[in-house]
């Protein structure tokens, strides 16, 4: 098959008067406009229920490190792909016009909580149109890094394409103040891979702040964002499916003492039941077999586990490591395929 043309150009720069930053403490959502209206739709947008997209900072333990002491405070909002906005055909997915809340929209990584109209006019729609660019580009990436992997450009549709879980999120890092700080410079975000197949993310041109870690000299590298382009990160699922030939680099963004930043990274994620592991095309004498195989739905929820319900260590792809035994975690190996059996992705993360 053909590959998809190429999305409309993504807007540019990062930080457009059409998109207010946006507020929450893991993302319960609250636009940053007058008091009052502050106060009513932080009312309107108050956790009713468990729901993973709006879960709140304080109980994420990997970000206990992120200026803390600097009373620092990320904002984001976090939207994707839902069961009841999916439908067969181009993109996977339709706008419906049901409440975020509706229970058909419910799955592992929670419902969408969108601003009102009222209170937001355009922000719904511009936000959707520029998902659907993400995920057509998404899609055509993945089709050339199968080739690469030795399979036909649509061996991933059914796991990627027909049935991926992939969320868009916005954040705001505003300006930290130094003034007390004498060490090294904090973190806006802690070292992490990304965990999902791909990662598409629009950076501000204004603020580099975002760095990875070269693997083979272990020194962090800032990466300098293009104007008018996206930055791309291989995820862990695409480093198990090509067996480390697709590395997924460890990255961190460093808190701006001088200006706000923005930036927008769409995560392109895998269907919940997808069972990822190293293809046979990619194994052979300089790449023996690396990885055991692990299930997306498992591997997600796991890392809320880690993240929310600090539940120990977070689940990392070296619990399924082939290769070395000393960081391979055998429980974690032998709990999924049972996890699985009862496993229901239409439902929302909960830690009971």
């Amino acid at each position: 098959s053909p590959l998809l043309p190429l999305p409309p150009s993504p807007p540019s720069p990062c930080h457009p008067p059409s998109l207010p930053p946006v507020e929450s403490k893991r993302n319960v959502k609250t636009l940053h406009l007058s008091q009052k209206k502050k106060k009513e739709t932080k009312k309107k947008r108050r956790k009713k229920q468990r729901n993973s997209r709006n879960e709140n900072d304080n109980k994420d333990k990997n970000k206990k490190r992120i200026c803390k002491k600097e009373n620092m405070h990320i904002f984001r909002l976090d939207f994707g792909i839902t069961p009841g906005s999916r439908i067969p055909g181009a993109n996977g997915f339709t706008i419906k016009g049901v409440s975020d809340a509706s229970p058909e929209h419910d799955n592992l990584d929670g419902h969408n909580r969108f601003p009102s109209e009222e209170d937001a006019p355009g922000f719904r729609a511009a936000m959707w149109n520029y998902f659907v660019a993400m995920t057509t580009l998404a899609e055509r990436l993945s089709q050339v890094m199968a080739l690469g992997m030795g399979v036909p450009r649509d061996f991933f549709n059914d796991d990627l394409q027909e049935s991926h879980t992939s969320f868009l999120r916005l954040n705001y890092y505003p300006v930290l103040d130094m003034s007390a700080q004498s060490e090294e410079r904090p973190l806006g975000i802690s070292p992490h891979t990304d965990a999902g197949y791909l990662t598409l993310l629009m950076q501000d041109d204004d603020c580099h702040s975002l760095q990875v870690r070269n693997r083979f000299d272990n020194m962090w590298h800032t990466v300098s964002p293009v104007p008018g382009a996206l930055t791309v990160n291989t995820g862990d699922m695409a480093q198990i499916w090509s067996n480390g030939r697709y590395y997924a680099p460890e990255h961190r963004v460093l808190a701006n003492t001088e200006k706000p930043r923005y930036s927008a990274p769409f995560f392109y994620n895998p269907g919940y039941r997808t069972k990822v592991q190293p293809l046979d095309t990619c194994v052979d004498a300089e790449y023996p077999l690396a990885y055991s195989h692990v299930y997306w739905g498992y591997f997600r929820w796991q890392r809320f586990s880690g993240d929310f319900a600090d539940f120990g260590r977070e689940v990392q792809i070296s619990d399924f490591s082939v290769l070395n035994t000393k960081l391979r975690d055998e429980k974690r190996v032998a709990h999924q395929d049972e996890f699985m059996q009862t496993f229901d992705g239409n439902q929302k993360y909960s830690a009971a």
